[in-house]
């Protein structure tokens, strides 16, 4: 997951009133966590990598609610060079590098900082695929060259001013250096880009040089990406060229001679691609007929630029669209954009003449009526841990001979204390926490079907549980039901018992204090497990 934060009074500052209320509703078409207390923080999925930050946030929003249209951008040429040098292969070999004009970043600096770091972190897999370096444009003389040198001969000074020596030098002293010196190959060479007058400007993946400092006055950049994977160095580029232009800045391309010619192309490729979107491949996917008008402003709201034509449309993807392959991509955002809980549900016409397994029937029954009582299904390992099992009768009888963890090291008999350790996992979760499983065990040689139904609060108790179990009773197995009097491992004597019925046997109670502490729980617990 990737978490997006920032303080909420430098939300106020930076973004129009009622943006906040704009990136909850977006949650729920994109699918991002939303938690707000002195800061806003969002949790993303890798996958949306052009929103990872605030502003690229806001221009989606802009799109989505406010009706802004997709600009293509336009790509200026520079007559700035950026020489790639054969020698570089063997090291670092794939690397691109761009222009951006503006104003003075400003507090946007600490944005564009962010977004670099999580390119690092995800695309580029903590520097090892992809790293990013960002420079003042305006101290540099150009040509710009990208070549290998050797380390224990080039010098220049770190961009914080700690350590100034050579290349060597800076790795074993400097922390970003012993850090990453091990993403650089054993020998004599690193790769460095410098200016014309031979000052470091970098050396990637690992620090910048002191001479092109960042700073709120910055108004000219130039951003370097360097790395061991083509796709990765085509991808970050085309995140960053976008990053730069939402925050304001015009871009311009330097003329790449050498080594670097075909990222280049690749991203020109891609900028502003079309892709031809079939509209009965729309109705097939979706599952139901849109209006060519209706199908038109769904894309335009997701950030596309689309022209219509007699069974098609040719939709124009943004380049940092990096997760859209084809048009399956396409119509999943035409679904996002119309509400995919808007659309009505119908059967499946099947051409066959069999059924469902009747079992399998009951359990979705089952799970039906614990979702509409509020609580939330998991799904737990079959194979678990035997410390779960101290100190109490372990019937499944069956033990994994050599595993490589304990934690995977028995078949597991009962429901519940996997779901205590699933308590334990989320105990910093806003209370009451109401959860269910439904899987599988095996005791005593056999394999049965349960189901454990789990309430945590601080006021969790025996009739929190029964409640739970008579709604089920009543609504599924429309049978009476008894609970006999007994002390049962895990419950508290006197506070819990064994269900009893034609077509119902369990346990239920409330989590002894032996097993509370046992899962560093804070809160009282009360379950009930029943067969299936």
């Amino acid at each position: 997951m990737v978490v997006l934060r920032e303080s909420l009074s430098d939300i106020k500052k930076e973004f129009s009133e009622g943006f906040i209320e704009k990136i909850i509703n977006f949650s729920r078409i994109i699918g991002y966590s939303v938690e707000i207390d002195a800061e806003l923080k969002l949790e993303f999925n890798p996958d949306r990598q052009d929103l990872f930050s605030f502003y690229s946030i806001n221009r989606a929003i802009e799109c989505f609610y406010e009706g802004h249209k997709y600009d293509t951008i336009h790509i200026i040429q520079s007559n700035i060079e950026f020489k790639v040098l054969s020698s570089v292969r063997k090291i670092r070999p794939f690397v691109f590098g761009f222009m951006a004009h503006g104003k003075p970043i400003g507090l946007k600096l600490k944005s564009l900082i962010s977004y670099q770091e999580r390119i690092h972190t995800g695309l580029g897999k903590n520097r090892a695929k992809v790293a990013v370096g960002i420079h003042n444009l305006d101290a540099i003389v150009p040509p710009i060259l990208y070549k290998a040198e050797n380390m224990d001969t080039k010098t220049f000074e770190t961009y914080d001013a700690q350590v100034n020596g050579t290349a060597r030098k800076i790795l074993a002293e400097h922390p970003k250096g012993q850090e990453y010196s091990k993403l650089i190959p054993s020998g004599v060479n690193a790769v460095f880009i410098e200016d014309s007058e031979d000052t470091v400007l970098s050396m990637p993946p690992v620090i910048n040089g002191r001479r092109t400092v960042l700073s709120g006055g910055t108004e000219n950049f130039f951003i370097d990406i360097t790395g061991t994977d083509f796709i990765g160095v085509r991808n970050a580029s085309l995140l960053l060229i976008y990053e730069m232009v939402v925050l304001g800045y015009s871009i311009e391309f330097p003329v790449i001679n050498g080594y670097a010619s075909g990222v280049l192309r690749e991203i020109r490729n891609y900028i502003n691609r079309d892709i031809d979107l079939n509209k009965n491949t729309i109705k097939n996917v979706l599952g139901i007929q849109l209006s060519d008008k209706t199908i038109y402003e769904a894309l335009c709201k997701m950030g596309y630029s689309a022209e219509e034509g007699p069974n098609h449309f040719k939709v124009i993807v943004p380049g940092n669209r990096i997760d859209v392959m084809g048009p399956v991509d396409i119509i999943e955002d035409i679904g996002k954009a119309i509400d995919f809980s808007k659309l009505l549900e119908t059967p499946l016409k099947l051409t066959t003449i069999g059924e469902g397994i009747k079992k399998v029937s009951k359990l979705e029954k089952v799970r039906d009526v614990m979702i509409s009582m509020g609580f939330n299904e998991v799904m737990n390992f079959v194979v678990t841990s035997k410390t779960f099992y101290d100190d109490e009768n372990y019937k499944s009888g069956f033990d994994v001979l050599n595993p490589k963890s304990l934690d995977f090291s028995v078949i597991r008999d009962r429901l519940y204390p996997g779901m205590l350790n699933f308590l334990s996992i989320n105990r910093r979760r806003p209370l009451p926490q109401r959860i269910f499983e439904i899987g599988e065990v095996v005791e005593n040689g056999v394999q049965r079907t349960k189901l454990c139904v789990m309430y945590e609060s601080s006021d969790a108790s025996y009739s929190h549980a029964k409640s739970a179990l008579d709604t089920l009773i009543t609504k599924i197995f429309t049978e009476s039901y008894k609970v006999s009097a007994e002390n049962i491992p895990g419950i508290i004597p006197g506070r819990g018992g064994r269900i009893e019925a034609s077509n119902i046997k369990g346990i239920i109670g409330e989590v002894s204090p032996n097993l509370i502490e046992k899962f560093q729980l804070k809160n009282p617990v009360s379950f009930f497990e029943i067969y299936l």
